[in-house]
């Protein structure tokens, strides 16, 4: 030990060795962490013994530690909530407009920007140590081999780099596929024997069914579609954990042994090949034509509305503002049968921000569950824009006698997330129940209440939404989502949940943490919105 001191072996060098390598390892599991990854003792022993290599040369620390302290810091706030990037994370990405930024970082508590300032001194009092006491850890034979040893066993440090490559790689195949099937469809012609003349998709956002009354939740967060007369579906299981992932899958006929998306087979062009007029309005963020995989479908609509930068903070938050463009699409004389689809922004985090336009039912009495209030209140709204369209149609029927038919689904449920003394909610850990969804269908013909106890699967969406448009095609196989039958197949879902560590994650009761309570379901409106929705 003594060759690795430069120039004399006393004890206080030898400390200051010691003392070096500690701060190696405890920057190591910082940084480690900061990456997304969650080290074991022999990563956090080896990633210190590669940094106190590295840190102990002014060049190698210049030009290798610091810029990988540096980028740990940055991706350690994400890391904190989200994890290791991928597939998922990169994708969501591109699919985020400003807001969405801006709720995401707002959900990342500020604890996780202190891991980020402690990644940053540790990296300084490491070279600082090896500066001051002429610390040069490859001179001495055996620690060198020792260190090669423990080095060949570690995979923590590059973990961060492969997912990350791995998932630069998929979002590239994925974004090729789109640009080559994005102004292609592979449909052909198709039958329509259909019996309606409006057809009305509703794409909710981050909804777990188990927060939904009509679900059994014991607060009533969901009173119009409690007991409102048509088919509620009790089984279905989301595309994916998020939104891109889910929905590329439940709009387009996927495969079912891939899980893989065809967007040259999506719902729009399907709609269109039938002879549907197709009207997309969004209240989620666009960019370009084809700058994510949902927008592109939606972009192939006949008629499209997202809200433009600038629009998103005044109009867009709400989904409220949907229904005034929804009314006036009713009231234009057609003949043509015609499917519009309403994306709508839902219970998207930050939940607390979503429900400022309204005020809310449940009010929390413990700050600990006051996301969770707010997360159920954005269901109570959700459960208003349902029964505002239902009015809409029904009112459209009653004036131009076009018969209709509506569903409502979530793209992805949320999980469970504990933070100190708060609890709330997002997509970084999964469990069976983030994808359980809420489906429910209502028509002209609903005359009662029925609830299906049937496991169906997201990947075979779209086969259930040709049926239900009537809509025959050659390469559609029969497939009702509303007939009670459990699917034959799980599609490897299985296995796929199995490879997230699902965690048992159930619905949290709040009866016992909230306060005051505002009746009324009118008054989510407000006086401002219920005029401007009503204008005619």
């Amino acid at each position: 030990m003594k060759k690795l001191i430069n120039k004399s072996c006393n004890a206080k060098q030898f400390a200051a060795f010691i003392v070096y390598l500690f701060v190696c390892a405890v920057l190591a599991k910082l940084m480690l962490k900061g990456f997304g990854d969650s080290p074991h003792m022999r990563e956090i022993v080896g990633g210190g013994v590669f940094l106190a290599f590295l840190c102990a040369s002014r060049n190698t620390f210049w030009c290798i530690s610091f810029p990988l302290a540096l980028l740990s810091s940055i991706y350690a706030p994400i890391a904190y909530i989200y994890g290791q990037p991928d597939f998922q994370s990169l994708i969501s990405a591109l699919s985020t407009n400003l807001s969405e930024t801006n709720d995401f970082l707002s959900d990342i508590p500020f604890r996780a920007y202190k891991r980020s300032l402690e990644i940053i001194l540790s990296i300084f009092i490491v070279y600082f140590l090896a500066i001051k006491f002429n610390i040069k850890p490859w001179r001495n034979k055996t620690f060198v081999v020792s260190s090669v040893i423990v080095l060949a066993c570690i995979v923590g440090l590059t973990s961060f780099f492969s997912n990350l490559l791995h998932g630069v790689v998929a979002t590239k195949e994925e974004m090729a596929a789109l640009e080559k099937f994005a102004k292609k469809s592979s449909w052909g012609e198709s039958k329509f024997n259909g019996k309606f003349q409006n057809y009305v998709l509703i794409v909710g956002e981050s909804a777990r069914k188990d927060y939904f009354s009509a679900y059994g939740y014991p607060i009533d967060t969901t009173p119009f579609m409690s007991n409102a007369p048509g088919l509620l579906v009790d089984g279905l299981i989301a595309g994916d954990s998020y939104t891109v992932g889910s929905l590329r899958l439940m709009l387009t006929h996927a495969d079912t042994k891939m899980w893989s998306p065809r967007y040259d087979l999506n719902v729009i062009d399907l709609a269109k090949s039938a002879g549907l007029k197709t009207i997309w309005l969004s209240n989620q963020g666009f960019i370009g034509e084809h700058d994510t995989p949902i927008s592109s479908i939606g972009y192939r609509a006949d008629e499209h509305r997202f809200p433009v930068a600038g629009e998103y903070h005044k109009n867009g938050l709400s989904d409220f503002f949907l229904l005034e463009r929804f009314q006036s699409i009713l009231s234009t004389e057609r003949e043509q049968p015609i499917l519009i689809v309403l994306h709508t922004i839902g219970s998207h985090p930050d939940a607390c921000k979503k429900t400022l336009d309204v005020p809310n039912k449940f009010i929390a009495s413990d700050e600990k569950y006051k996301y969770l209030t707010c997360y159920i209140n954005t269901i109570l709204k959700t459960d208003v824009f349902v029964e505002r369209v239902f009015n809409l149609l029904k009112k459209n029927e009653i004036e131009n006698g076009r018969k209709f038919s509506m569903i409502y689904f979530a793209d992805h449920g949320q999980a469970h997330y504990y933070n100190s003394n708060k609890v709330s909610l997002n997509n970084n850990s999964t469990s069976a129940l983030h994808y359980e969804i809420p489906l429910i269908k209502i028509d002209s013909y609903s005359f009662d209440r029925k609830i299906n106890k049937s496991r169906k699967y997201g990947v075979r969406f779209v086969d259930g939404l040709a049926n239900w448009m009537g809509i025959e095609n050659k390469n559609i196989s029969a497939y009702d989502l509303f007939d009670g039958v459990n699917d034959e197949y799980d599609y490897g879902y299985r296995k796929i949940l199995a490879e997230k560590k699902p965690i048992d994650d159930p619905a949290i009761d709040l009866r016992p943490y909230l306060t005051k309570k505002i009746d009324g379901a009118d008054l989510f409106f407000g006086k401002f919105l219920w005029l401007k929705i009503m204008k005619t």
